[in-house]
């Protein structure tokens, strides 16, 4: 709807080589209300002022020296390539006025002014003007509008084609299948054709859904159906896993169903595989620890995961050391060396192996050894830490055991009066005393050698009877 107000506000340009008329028209207006009036009187600057304000109406005398009325008429109309020029021309010469209308002027006054006449023809140019502007905004804006639906449609229709997911288009009442996309086709072994006006249900790969009608109603109620893990029969019979979920949605003015069908079939083998490799972890004799790679300094990295193993083995729940970092399992037994050892291997991202001594949750101390390596991710940025550990407290014991009784073993040889000397199966000397030594007094460079045979035969040579070493 076009008001007063739009109208009084309406730009205008008077162009007039007479200062009186141009004056008068200026006056007659502005008493009316009109409020964004121009003049000018040179006719040769009327199309860069229209260029630059773009009037709603432009009184135009045709008669002016240099440049008339006619010619001025031209030239607009190069700048306003539509059909509608706004312009009402003055003029004293009646022959003058159809000429006008030819040139596309929409309407005249004549020469004299009559006050009523101007206010009238200039109100009425105005509102047509305004009409004709309001509906060449509402032709764009819908062209615009109709563009951009376009432009929608066919980034649907790309994105639609393209999808490496499964999709499938339902009319909301019948349930029949009305598109599919090419990815769907692939992965099923249908063509097009074969899918396009038959339900879900009636596909041999989706003969395990619901029926199409219960379907419908789930939809229906809650505008949402999710299968979480489907198993499918391609029509060259494999086996596959998806995820379907279906959603209603307002397309236009019309509900429509849209199916997404996604294979899951390698997600679900590698869900598998770390299931399987969560059990063997889980069941391990030896414990396993996973910490994050930082920070290496103070508190420490902190412990991500601990299978069972390791809860028997430290008495501590999983619960207990989640979030803590291993550093606490440490005390006064622990050697620093092999501490600062493990620490330099970590921030270098190496692996390392060690013996070191923990304590369990009772205060225990236990020996474990511990072999530590760093984990990568898919781009190479180390980001955990995976260490195995077997308790070996019995075997440190044992070893301590053994070493004691070697030692109690040597001290027995070295002090008998006999001279000894004990070699393997290969005539490899495994321990000789001091008398044997002495009593044989063998050259220097054959008193200590490893292999003993060179030994026992210079010993051979100097007996009576050498067959004894034969």
């Amino acid at each position: 709807m076009i008001t007063t107000a739009d109208i009084l506000k309406a730009r205008i340009l008077i162009v007039d080589d007479q200062v009186a008329h141009s004056s008068l028209l200026e006056q007659i207006l502005t008493g009316a209300g009109y409020v964004s009036i121009t003049t000018t009187n040179n006719p040769r600057e009327v199309c860069d002022l229209y260029r630059k304000n773009h009037y709603g109406l432009i009184l135009l005398d045709l008669q002016m020296p240099g440049m008339d009325g006619f010619q001025v008429m031209e030239e607009l109309k190069k700048i306003e390539t539509g059909s509608y020029l706004p312009v009402l021309v003055l003029t004293a010469q009646p022959d003058h006025k159809l000429r006008a209308l030819k040139a596309g002027a929409r309407d005249f006054l004549s020469k004299p002014f009559d006050l009523a006449e101007v206010l009238m023809r200039v109100h009425n140019i105005l509102e047509v003007r305004l009409l004709h502007q309001k509906a060449e905004w509402r032709a764009e804006r819908a062209e615009h509008n109709e563009q951009a639906i376009s432009a929608s449609e066919l980034s649907y229709r790309r994105l639609f084609e393209a999808a490496q997911d499964g999709i499938l288009i339902l009319d909301v009442v019948t349930g029949r299948i009305t598109d599919v996309n090419p990815f769907l086709c692939k992965l099923l072994g249908f063509s097009h054709a074969d899918m396009i006006g038959k339900t879900v249900g009636e596909l041999s790969p989706f003969s395990d859904i619901e029926s199409n009608q219960i379907m419908l109603e789930r939809l229906q109620g809650d505008g949402y159906v999710r299968y979480e893990d489907l198993p499918l029969k391609t029509r060259d019979g494999r086996h596959i896993a998806v995820e379907f979920v279906s959603n209603v949605y307002l397309a236009d003015t019309k509900d429509v169903i849209q199916c997404n069908v996604r294979d899951i079939t390698e997600r679900k083998k590698a869900e598998q595989r770390l299931n399987l490799l969560s059990a063997c972890i889980a069941n391990l004799n030896d414990s396993v620890v996973v910490t994050e790679a930082k920070p290496l300094d103070e508190p420490g990295p902190r412990i991500v995961f601990v299978n069972e193993a390791f809860e028997r083995a430290t008495g501590y729940t999983s619960a207990e050391m989640i979030g803590r970092s291993p550093r606490f399992l440490q005390g006064e037994k622990t050697d620093s060396t092999v501490l600062n050892e493990i620490r330099q291997s970590l921030v270098e991202g190496k692996a390392i192996r060690r013996e070191v001594v923990n304590y369990k949750k009772n205060g225990t101390a236990y020996w474990m050894d511990i072999d530590i390596v760093p984990i990568f991710d898919k781009k190479g940025k180390h980001t955990h830490f995976a260490a195995i550990e077997r308790d070996i407290t019995e075997e440190k014991a044992i070893e301590d055991q053994l070493l004691w009784k070697t030692a109690f073993f040597e001290a027995q040889v070295n002090s008998a009066l006999d001279g000894i000397i004990i070699v393997d199966s290969h005539g490899q000397k495994v321990l000789q005393n001091q008398q044997m030594l002495d009593l044989w007094d063998p050259p220097a460079e054959i008193a200590h050698e490893v292999d003993h045979r060179r030994r026992l035969e210079w010993i051979a040579g100097k007996v009576k009877n050498s067959q004894q070493f034969s």
